[in-house]
């Protein structure tokens, strides 16, 4: 077997990772063939994937969004343009329900802490609700990456691997996700 690199390796296992996940969300999500801009429209639902790093985001127990391994229902997000035409999103849970409802994920303060994702009831009026997706190249595999932002402030992953926001210019680069689409939402039409 000739001499393999640490980098191929991971890059191999990231490529397992990922068609895992989407043989794992079912036929749907592996034959899910929307154009990338169809993900803006508040009727796609996907998967938040951090681009270099092994895991989606996922909304856990205790309602802060980090990485997980399993692509379930509480790693399904439906970005909802806050108005029609806006820019602006609030990224709702795709099948995560509390009293029948969707949750938004939200930009929470932590005092001297980083700040970091939460999932909370959505409220279209808060700042902290209101996020960006804004084109940050594409990777190996061709796919469409975005930086994910929040009033100057943008998605991370640390070294230990948690998800944090800081302010552009605070830290290192923001991560670059991929969105992956994983077939129409299951969120009531309210047109």
């Amino acid at each position: 077997m000739p001499f393999m690199n640490h980098s191929r390796l991971r890059a191999a296992a990231v490529g397992l990772a990922a068609a895992a996940a989407v043989l794992a969300a079912g036929p749907v999500a592996a034959n899910a063939s929307a154009a990338p801009s169809d993900v803006f429209t508040g009727k796609r639902e996907i998967n938040i994937a951090p681009s270099g790093t092994e895991g989606i985001l996922s909304v856990s127990e205790s309602g802060r969004v980090e990485l997980a391994d399993l692509a379930e229902d509480r790693a399904l997000f439906v970005p909802v343009p806050t108005a029609p035409g806006s820019d602006q999103f609030m990224i709702k849970t795709g099948r995560l329900r509390v009293g029948g409802e969707a949750l938004c994920l939200g930009v929470r303060n932590n005092g001297t802490s980083s700040l970091t994702v939460q999932s909370t009831a959505c409220d279209a009026s808060r700042s902290a609700q209101k996020f960006t997706f804004e084109p940050a190249g594409r990777n190996d595999s061709g796919r469409d990456l975005y930086y994910i932002g929040n009033r100057g402030a943008h998605f991370r992953i640390t070294q230990a691997g948690a998800l944090i926001v800081e302010e552009t210019g605070d830290g290192p680069a923001p991560a670059a996700f991929a969105l992956l689409d994983r077939g129409p939402s299951q969120l009531p039409d309210l047109d």
